[in-house]
């Protein structure tokens, strides 16, 4: 990992101003996001006798190592700022990447990335301006008082702890006098009012001691006592998620969540502190800070050591955080609150996001810290959405302020709390003592029954002016009670949330097929994840404006298929879909649908198909299912003469016969296939091609000049067990088919489905529908990992369909030949297999029977291949599919290409159109000779006439499509309805315009290193300069092009490679590899193994160092003259700066082969456009 190089204080106070003066930002986040206080109730809380305007606060961790990132989460709403943890261990080399937020979120780093010195510098640093911005009231952030906490965080042994180092760093945080007086003198002139503002020398009076990373259970107790008695500092303990023990745990991650692939090390539970000392150690330590007049608590809580599974780091064990660690904290704060209810502060830091952060607050925890969530898409302004959605609760519950909320938030429980405290032997001697606190008491019980806890108090209180400060107290305490109680009921009530689960978790695969860029990276994820690759912002946009003809003509460029798609592709493009990070994806399909319906239902509104120039070479598609017809109607469309063979007595393969008609009906498949057959598709069904009918070989002599297989998968595979045979076990395609074709298909009551995939979930849902009175799904994985969409599986379960996870069928169990019963065993997940999937391993001895009397198997499917080729040689894959280059799509016999089911296997109607499509422009090429190929081509700039609009994030509510209720869907009637047209353009305004705008890797950076900056749009030829025979010639050329204003860049001193952009960034390479890397100093460019850049600017000139592929460049500009020296080692060129005109050329090494190359010049020109004029770097 690279060595951090934190900005100077003159640097951080340049950029915070003139970067607001120029964008109204500060360190890239937008003054939208700004947190002021005057626009919100009031959050205030108090933590250790101190108030803090908010309750919360970034987490020891990448948020909080750095003055700017500090700053940033102080901008956004934190005031509370838990300091990343420092140890004596200061120059650790950190493994990089570090992060990985694909589901939940792992990490590998640990404590600071800095030398404790260099923290220091960074938290006074931050200190001190945060001050200069609460009084420059910059953004309209208007804060009478300084209300902001830091909280020290130090660890891991007693030793380190008491040394020097670490108890200099605690010193300095008390009284840091003399690094504030150096700052002030580093504040540059412009901003000289602020070197003399009064700034408190006190940084904190807390820490919070870390108990992770090897922190020895025996020191615990005594590095606490240390920190209380010899270094005067209030103390929390962050405590591990591991004392729950390790079959709590394993019940929670396993049984309860579904994440069976997390495995912890025994050593986790044999080395860390046990729950049982936990409580007597706390009961300890509470009694020598109250002698010590300190204030002492506990945080839950570190994040859980866990196997590394996933090989995303090359450590062997990895730390999860996130939302399953959020119900092992919750469980921890559960069982300490029944052991010592309100007398034991607790603070808390897991899986914190803006759906929990008020059920967070409501249970009393002081300061709720957050990292996992600020490490997603918006980064340091989602908590905008955290106050905003606090916010909207307290008014929901009619809170005025947090305290109020704790009582509101459960209403009940806000009583009850008032009732225990009116009940205690404190208040009772008072109340005995006091009529007047009698009358209030009295009073309050009353009101407590007709109206809001904190209303009832303000009413009764009026009834006892003299006692204010017996009832303040007791409304303290109140509020204390409810937090303990309200935590009894929120923890219940999350462990049942299914968002909490691994199966609402799934891992995301955001990157595309295409390699990031210095430039030009922007790639909306939607349309790189869709194997057709639709424009689909721009056909959402139209339904935005009501356009709906419109939005189908961009649909249909490229799917011939919308009304299908439109009910039950799988939407990939939803999969990765930004506004997911958020809260829902946009339902991407659902407004394919009503895109198609509605111009169905309105067809003078159809655009008339231009006229086609036919061209003679016939082409044969064998196979009329989604591939094939997807192939067929693009090939008709540059006008070859198209024919379809189809063996069955009607076209569209699985569309037709495969997937049931509530969930695609006939009439849309039909819709579809009618304009595919108008683009000139001509279809021959019950046409075999093979060993029982024409022969490939037949084809060609019938002078087919292409031919395209696309026969799908329909040889089911079995599963190899004793009863497979008997009367009652059939697979699954058969059962669909015959259901699908009318035929009569008698099946038993009680159906067992075996498998995981949609057509095991189809079969299942069908089998409800035919009568049956119970199904039950068998899956040798968990729900998780089911292949299945996931929509389908709610489905599923909402019609009552039982699913039997870690299930393996062993035996199907026979009577006279029939099916009446399946035999099977228990699994657990074991090692990690082909598929990067932890194999299922029987359990011995957990077999089981269920009483069936049909089984239904869907486990796999290949395709039937002998017949087909009948005697022609093809390659054939190890899967038992064809073989194709993966060039062209073209089998081992010439002219023949192949894609969809046949290729890949049982897989996605989607990816089959998406081969079928590029198979059709795969076949042209071959026909016709050379085009772009269609990989390329779809990740083209698309030229669209539209204005990027900026969305808040969250703006707009997801507007589910609507279903029929579980109870009437005994029949096959459609389920999913379709949009209205209103509800269509509400949800089509939710959409991001990734493909106008990106910039992913800004928010998501904690130390803000990747940045934008503007660049004029350009395309100018370039030539490659040699020396060759005494002279510098022409060698080569090539062209040069800008075609986004906007581009990133990455400041490569704050970069310390933890790889989080390249978590979301769905383009392969990495930002922070990738972008242009700025260096502050020639020096550390020189140092650096990457490639980069290093600016200086004089009076009249600008130079510009680089390396780039490893060698060193420097342009030199005269800006008066426009005149720029352009050099590598070996040649120097003059050159016009605003032409890129070359007015002289010097071999500065006359040397054969010596070469420049003017790309590298407009390279370094568009840079220098772009960053000449910012504040950094």
């Amino acid at each position: 990992m690279t060595r951090l190089k934190p900005l100077p204080m003159d640097l951080l106070v340049k950029r915070i101003f003139q970067e607001y003066e120029q964008n109204k930002s500060i360190f890239a986040l937008p003054e939208r996001y700004f947190y002021r206080p005057g626009d919100f109730p009031d959050f205030s809380c108090t933590f250790r006798g101190q108030k803090a305007t908010t309750p919360l606060g970034p987490a020891a961790g990448p948020h909080t190592q750095m003055a700017q990132n500090i700053i940033c989460a102080w901008l956004s709403g934190s005031r509370i700022m838990e300091l990343k943890t420092i140890q004596v261990m200061d120059t650790l080399e950190i493994p990089s990447p570090c992060i990985d937020v694909s589901n939940v979120c792992y990490n590998v780093e640990w404590s600071q990335e800095l030398t404790v010195d260099q923290s220091i510098m960074e938290y006074v640093k931050a200190w001190y301006l945060l001050e200069i911005l609460r009084l420059s009231q910059i953004g309209g952030i208007e804060e009478k008082e300084n209300q902001t906490l830091f909280d020290l965080s130090v660890g891991y042994d007693l030793k380190g702890i008491q040394g020097e180092k670490v108890m200099g760093f605690i010193k300095t945080m008390k009284d840091a006098t003399s690094v504030i007086d150096k700052l002030r003198k580093e504040i540059p002139s412009e901003w000289a009012k602020f070197r003399d503002i009064p700034v408190s020398s006190s940084l904190a009076s807390g820490v919070t001691l870390s108990t992770f990373h090897g922190c020895p259970p025996s020191e615990i107790e005594k590095i606490a006592v240390f920190l209380l008695k010899e270094a005067g500092l209030n103390t929390v303990i962050k405590l591990n998620p591991t004392l729950l023990g390790p079959k709590r745990v394993s019940e929670i991650l396993h049984s309860m969540l579904g994440y069976h692939d997390v495995q912890v090390p025994d050593e986790a539970f044999t080395k860390d502190l046990q729950f049982d000392a936990a409580i007597e150690m706390i009961q300890r330590l509470r009694e020598i800070a109250r002698q010590e007049g300190r204030h002492f608590g506990v945080k839950f809580n570190n994040t859980l050591v866990v196997h590394n599974r996933k090989r995303h780091f090359s450590d062997p064990l990895m730390y999860m955080s996130g939302r399953p660690l959020h119900i092992l904290a919750m469980n921890l704060v559960r069982r300490f609150r029944e052991i010592f209810q309100e007398s034991l502060p607790i603070s808390f830091s897991a899986g914190i996001d803006s759906e929990n952060i008020s059920q967070a607050v409501s249970c009393n925890l002081v300061p709720i810290t957050l990292c996992t969530d600020l490490l997603r898409p918006g980064g340091y302004s989602r908590m905008a959405l955290y106050l905003q959605n606090l916010s909207q609760q307290m008014k929901e519950k009619q809170a005025t302020n947090r305290d109020s909320y704790i009582l509101h938030a459960y209403a009940e429980k806000g009583k009850e709390a008032f009732s225990q405290a009116l009940q205690e032997k404190c208040w009772q001697e008072k109340e005995a003592q006091s009529p007047e606190l009698q009358s209030f008491a009295n009073s309050l019980r009353e009101k407590l029954a007709q109206t809001l806890p904190s209303q009832a108090f303000s009413e009764a209180a009026v009834l006892c002016p003299s006692e204010k400060e017996a009832i303040e107290n007791l409304y303290k305490k109140a509020v204390l009670k409810a937090g303990v109680l309200n935590s009894f009921v929120y923890a219940g009530e999350a462990e049942k949330q299914e968002r909490y689960t691994a199966f609402a978790n799934p891992p995301m695969d955001l990157k595309v097929d295409k390699k990031a860029n210095r430039f030009d990276c922007l790639t909306a994820p939607c349309i790189g994840a869709c194997p057709l690759h639709i424009h689909v912002p721009q056909y959402i946009e139209y339904i935005a404006q009501g356009k709906f003809a419109q939005s189908l003509d961009v649909i249909r460029d490229k799917n011939p298929l919308p009304m299908v798609c439109g009910r039950v592709c799988n939407h990939p493009c939803e999969e990765v879909c930004r506004r997911k990070h958020w809260d829902k994806p946009v339902a991407i399909r659902a407004l394919k649908r009503i895109a198609a319906d509605w111009v169905e239902q309105n067809p003078l509104e159809q655009k008339a198909s231009p006229a086609i120039e036919k061209k003679a070479e016939k082409i044969a598609i064998i196979g009329s299912g989604p591939s094939g017809l997807t192939a067929a109607y693009f090939l008709a469309k540059e006008g070859y003469p198209v024919t379809v063979f189809e063996s069955l007595p009607e076209p569209g393969g699985m569309l037709r016969y495969g997937i049931p008609e509530f969930r695609l009906p006939l009439a849309s498949f039909q819709a579809d296939l009618k304009k595919i057959q108008e683009a000139g598709v001509e279809i021959q069904c019950n046409t075999k091609i093979g060993k029982e009918g024409i022969s490939l070989q037949k084809l060609q002599e019938e002078g087919y000049k292409a031919i395209f297989v696309a026969i799908g998968a329909y040889k089911s595979r079995k599963l190899s067990i004793e009863g497979e045979d008997a009367l009652g076990c059939m697979d699954c395609l058969t059962y669909l088919r015959e259901i699908r074709s009318g035929q009569s298909q008698s099946i038993g009551k009680k159906i067992a489905v075996v498998g995981g995939g949609n057509a095991a979930i189809d079969a299942a849902r069908t089998a409800f529908r035919a009568n049956s009175e119970e199904v039950h799904l068998l899956y040798r994985r968990t729900k998780s990992q089911m292949p299945a969409a996931q929509e389908e599986i709610h489905e599923l379960q909402e019609e009552g369909i039982h699913i039997h996870e870690l299930t393996i069928p062993v035996r199907i169990l026979t009577e006279e030949g029939r099916v009446k019963g399946i035999e099977c065993v228990k699994a657990q997940l074991g090692a990690v297999d082909s598929t990067g999937r932890p194999r299922p391993v029987p359990v011995e001895g957990s077999n089981f029977v269920l009483d069936v009397d049909t089984v239904l198997v869907a486990i796999s499917q290949e395709p039937e291949l002998e017949s087909l080729l009948c005697g022609m040689e093809a390659k054939i894959s190890p899967n038992q599919t064809l073989f194709i280059s993966k060039e062209n799509q073209e089998t081992t016999i010439p002219g023949v290409f192949a894609g969809g089911d046949v290729v890949r296997g049982a897989d996605t109607l989607i990816h089959a159109m998406g081969d079928g499509r590029q198979a059709a422009m795969f076949i042209k090429q071959y026909l016709e000779g050379n085009i772009i190929p269609a990989s390329q081509a779809d990740f083209n700039i698309y030229s669209v006439e539209k204005e990027y609009l900026f969305r808040t994030p969250w703006q707009g509510e997801y507007q589910k499509p609507s279903c029929t209720p579980a109870c009437e869907r005994k029949n096959f009637c459609e389920v999913e309805a379709v949009y209205s047209e209103e509800d269509a353009k509400k949800e089509a305004q939710r959409c991001l315009q990734c493909d106008l705008r990106c910039e992913i890797c800004v928010e998501v950076c904690p130390n803000r290193a990747n940045f934008v900056f503007e660049v004029p749009l350009e395309q100018v030829p370039y030539t490659v300069l040699g020396y060759s025979h005494g002279e510098i010639i022409p060698v080569g050329h090539g062209l040069y092009e800008i075609q986004y204003s906007r581009q990133i860049g990455n400041l490569a001193d704050l970069c310390n490679e933890c790889g989080n952009c390249d978590n979301f960034c769905i383009e392969t390479g990495g930002p922070y590899k990738i972008k242009s890397a700025f260096y502050r100093s020639l020096q550390t460019l020189k140092e650096s193994k990457h490639d980069g850049f290093y600016l200086e600017k004089e009076k009249d000139v600008l130079e510009l160092f680089a390396r780039i592929g490893g060698e060193i460049y420097r342009l030199r500009v005269q800006q008066k003259d426009n005149k720029a020296i352009f050099s590598n080692s070996m040649i120097k060129v003059t050159v016009e700066f605003s032409t890129g005109i070359i007015q002289e050329t010097q071999c500065l090494v006359p040397q054969e082969g010596a070469s420049i190359s003017m790309e590298k010049f407009f390279i370094m020109r568009t840079l220098l456009k772009g960053i000449s004029n910012l504040p950094f770097p």
